[in-house]
């Protein structure tokens, strides 16, 4: 059994007993994963296989277009995260990936799902806070 078979059985039975909406997407050679709907965004968690046995996790939002012209990419790039975060542009849509090695987990799958869904959050929350004070600013007088 791979290590990555091993914590693929370890996200099933937590989530069937957790949070049973998520649904598995179809296996590939290379990954495990799975999706759930979670308004107003979608959900992906992932198993990805690596060359050297050690699989990585990675939880993402699936972000909708609007996301692409915001201050996302600031707010990611100073954001000081627990796992390594990047952003994935694909056919106008957003994707905001928390990532963590297998062997560097200090918590259980699920705790890493929570944690890194509570950092997407604060990102996204920020996005929204400076996008309400963009617009609530006062314009600039007339000379």
């Amino acid at each position: 059994m791979r290590l990555s078979d091993f914590y693929k059985d370890l996200f099933e039975e937590a989530f069937c007993k957790f949070e049973p909406v998520w649904e598995a997407d179809a296996p590939s050679p290379a990954e495990y994963r799975w999706s759930k709907a979670n308004y107003p965004f979608r959900e992906q968690f992932q198993i990805v296989h690596s060359e050297d046995g050690h699989p990585v996790l990675l939880f993402s939002f699936l972000l909708p277009e609007p996301y692409l012209d915001s201050t996302i990419f600031e707010e990611v790039k100073s954001y000081e995260s627990s796992y390594g975060l990047s952003l994935i542009v694909m056919e106008r849509t957003l994707r905001l990936v928390a990532k963590q090695p297998a062997e560097n987990m200090r918590e259980s799958i699920l705790g890493f799902i929570h944690q890194a869904r509570s950092e997407v959050m604060d990102i996204l929350d920020r996005v929204a806070k400076r996008a309400r004070g963009q617009r609530s600013r006062p314009s600039a007088p007339c000379s």
